[in-house]
């Protein structure tokens, strides 16, 4: 008995998928485009924030509207942390944003879903990412006031999982292995107690054709 051959995806979901990958590919070109346009500033912070707001507005428009991407301090009832991050994914709608600027915000740690370190270059100083990682995974989110409701279980809480940790570089080392290695030694020295990683998925935006695995670690 001849063993059975894989089946081929219909031809038009084939092309619906080349569609989308290639409305990516633009947008990661645009992204990409205004990175270079940028890098020719002399002021070392200002492209780092020029670099940042094209892709908090990408953020911005494609997840759900009960989420808000902004920047600025994650902080919990007990602990400050004294890091400014770059983008911040939190709760738009049930729960408060402790301090709300145009340029900067303080969340509380209850709020926070994701959490991005935004890099350019191809030396990427992953110890330089991890360290604002680690502050935030020593914080302790406290319950939230108990919700109840017919759709609500007793045990339901304002408050949301471990937030995932992530970095995205504009440009990264040739070497995608060689990357992948050192975040996932990085991961293993810097593993907290309760066994979360620092880094949980590192991006690398490439242009053309060319592609760098996402690394995610488990």
């Amino acid at each position: 008995m001849s063993p059975s051959k894989p089946k081929r995806k219909p031809r038009k979901a084939t092309a619906v998928a080349d569609r989308l990958k290639d409305q990516l590919r633009q947008q990661a070109e645009e992204l990409l485009a205004h990175s270079r346009k940028v890098s020719s500033m002399p002021h070392r912070g200002a492209r780092g924030v020029e670099r940042e707001s094209p892709l908090r507005g990408f953020l911005s428009d494609h997840v759900p509207r009960r989420f808000r991407v902004g920047t600025g301090c994650i902080v919990s009832a007990t602990m400050a942390p004294p890091h400014q991050h770059d983008i911040v994914i939190a709760d738009a709608h049930n729960c408060l944003t402790l301090l709300q600027e145009a340029n900067s915000s303080t969340f509380p740690i209850e709020a926070v879903h994701s959490v991005i370190s935004v890099k350019s270059g191809p030396a990427l100083t992953l110890n330089e990412v991890a360290e604002p990682f680690i502050g935030l995974r020593s914080l302790c989110p406290t319950m939230g006031c108990v919700r109840m409701s017919p759709a609500m279980p007793g045990n339901a809480s304002g408050r949301t999982s471990p937030a995932t940790h992530h970095l995205f570089a504009y440009r990264g080392p040739k070497d995608a292995d060689r990357l992948a290695t050192s975040v996932d030694d990085l991961n293993q020295r810097s593993a907290t107690h309760m066994g979360r990683y620092p880094i949980d998925q590192v991006v690398v935006l490439t242009s053309g054709k060319s592609t760098i695995p996402c690394r995610a670690a488990t």
